[in-house]
């Protein structure tokens, strides 16, 4: 059921960020005041990186949900597909943040730097904990591919 869950919000998250990436109109202006997320607008390496590991989450978030169904099937081929799933997920968690980071330091000083820190927090926190579950998932579904079914 957590591989799902992962994979439905995954994948959620994902299209609302390639949708967002296709039309930046949409973000509210209060968005773009923050320097990093005026930056999805005007920056092509950070757009293009945006699109690229998002659709790359996306294929992510359905290698998740096909693994779980495989795995609650009793199929091997669900514990290659988890792997598959979580290495992806944390090899672009670990790069997002050093394509961000050109983005996001130095902080602005004024209004827009308590922002600014609260985006650097945001990104940093959220690829490490996503690598961590990540690496966790992987060792997990590792150990589960070569334990001799019984």
């Amino acid at each position: 059921m957590f591989l799902f869950g992962l994979g439905g919000f995954l994948g959620l998250g994902a299209t609302g960020e390639i949708v967002l990436a296709l039309n930046p109109g949409l973000l509210p202006h209060e968005a773009t005041e923050i320097p990093f997320m005026a930056a999805h607008q005007t920056s092509w390496v950070l757009r293009t990186w945006v699109l690229g590991s998002n659709v790359a989450n996306l294929v992510c978030a359905v290698m998740l949900v096909r693994s779980a169904i495989a795995i609650r099937r009793g199929q091997a081929r669900g514990w290659r597909l988890l792997r598959l799933a979580t290495g992806t997920l944390g090899i672009v968690a670990l790069v997002g943040v050093l394509v961000c980071l050109p983005y996001l330091l130095p902080l602005p000083i004024g209004p827009a730097g308590e922002a600014s820190r609260f985006m650097l927090v945001s990104v940093v926190c959220a690829a490490a904990g996503l690598a961590t579950l990540c690496l966790v998932l992987f060792r997990f579904a590792q150990r589960a591919a070569h334990r001799p079914a019984t």
